[in-house]
C-alpha cells in the first residue's frame, strides 16, 4: 500500500509522534518500512509560519529530523532535492533496523541503535 500525505510543513509533528526504537511503545508501534517524504524548510501553514518568505526550520532543524529518523530505524537513501520548490527536497527513507520485543523483555534496549 502507498499513501500519499499532503503535509507541508507536518511532517516534523509527524515524524515526531513516532516512537524510536527504544521507546517502551515501539515494538507495538507498526511503522511502514519504507516512507517518501517531501520535506519542507518554509511552509504556508499560518499556525507554523508566519511569514511564508523565511524558513522556519534551519540546519539544525534538519540535523535533529535525521538524528529521529536513526534512532527509528530508517536510513535516507536517496535525497533529491526539487527543482522546482528551493526549500523542498524529497527524501527515500528504508527502516534498517526494527525494535524486537525480545530486546525489551530482556532489558536489552540501549543495544538496539548499536
Amino acid at each position: 500500500m502507498v499513501s500519499k500525505i499532503p503535509n507541508t510543513g507536518y511532517e516534523f509533528p509527524l515524524f515526531n509522534s513516532w516512537p524510536i526504537l527504544t521507546d517502551i511503545k515501539s515494538p507495538s508501534t507498526v511503522l511502514p518500512m519504507q516512507v517518501l517524504v517531501e520535506v519542507h524548510y518554509q511552509t504556508q501553514m499560518t499556525e507554523l509560519a508566519t511569514d511564508k518568505r523565511a524558513d522556519w526550520k534551519f540546519p539544525t532543524d534538519m540535523i535533529n529530523l535525521e538524528e529521529h529518523f536513526l534512532k527509528m530505524g530508517y536510513a535516507v537513501v536517496i535525497r533529491d532535492d526539487n527543482k522546482a520548490c528551493k526549500h523542498c527536497t524529497e527524501l527515500t527513507l528504508v527502516r534498517i533496523k526494527c525494535p524486537s520485543s525480545e530486546d525489551f523483555k530482556l532489558g536489552t534496549s540501549d543495544n538496539l541503535l548499536a
